[in-house]
């Protein structure tokens, strides 16, 4: 498998348990694949829901509703980072 994000293979010391790991994400191709596809649709409806609501009247506390939307979609991100490989 070419281009696993090292996330997957932190604190791997020898080649036979990186490889264990590398094995175990090759088995499990497809299914990161469709968990990515349906992690990219969250990610752009939260990002559609922040820009359709960009008026400070709309939500109490809007400040706080945007910096949870936007840690959230910063979660979505880097969750769909470590499964493209």
């Amino acid at each position: 498998m070419a281009n696993v994000p090292t996330f997957w293979l932190k604190n791997k010391r020898t080649d036979e348990d990186r490889q264990r790991v590398l094995d175990a994400l090759a088995d499990s191709v497809r299914g990161f694949q469709l968990l990515k596809e349906h992690l990219e649709a969250e990610l752009a409806d939260v990002q559609r829901e922040i820009r359709a609501r960009n008026s400070y009247g709309e939500i109490p506390n809007w400040d706080r509703w945007v910096a949870d939307r936007l840690g959230y979609a910063r979660c979505l991100d880097k969750i769909i980072e470590r499964l493209s490989f």
